[in-house]
């Protein structure tokens, strides 16, 4: 089986500043998904807001699922910043998806 492989370098594609710019990344990079095995993203170079982070990866981690994101996506050549910013955002999308559940077991278990 081949496996296609998308790379779009972040500086040279998206303004990193703003939720809307990470919006529309998320978008940009949700269609090459459908096109392609996995995309790599290149951090070279930048440093992404927090915000445009949370916008693009962290809900394209929630709208993928934790597993599926692993598999597809490769997010490379982050600095220090940028990977605390990319961890941090990721890990509150995560658990912010599952705090439903969570819920749900809370209140079933003081029912």
């Amino acid at each position: 089986m081949t496996t296609s492989a998308f790379r779009v370098v972040v500086q040279d594609s998206f303004k990193l500043s703003t939720r809307p710019h990470g919006a529309a990344a998320r978008s940009y990079l949700l269609e090459k998904l459908t096109e392609h095995d996995v995309v790599v993203i290149d951090f070279e170079g930048v440093d992404p807001s927090p915000s445009f982070a949370d916008e693009c990866v962290g809900m394209l981690c929630k709208i993928l699922g934790v597993e599926t994101f692993k598999r597809r996506v490769r997010l490379v050549n982050l600095s220090d910043t940028a990977r605390t910013i990319v961890r941090h955002v990721v890990a509150t999308r995560v658990l912010a998806s599952q705090a439903p559940a969570f819920n749900d077991v809370r209140h079933a278990a003081t029912a």
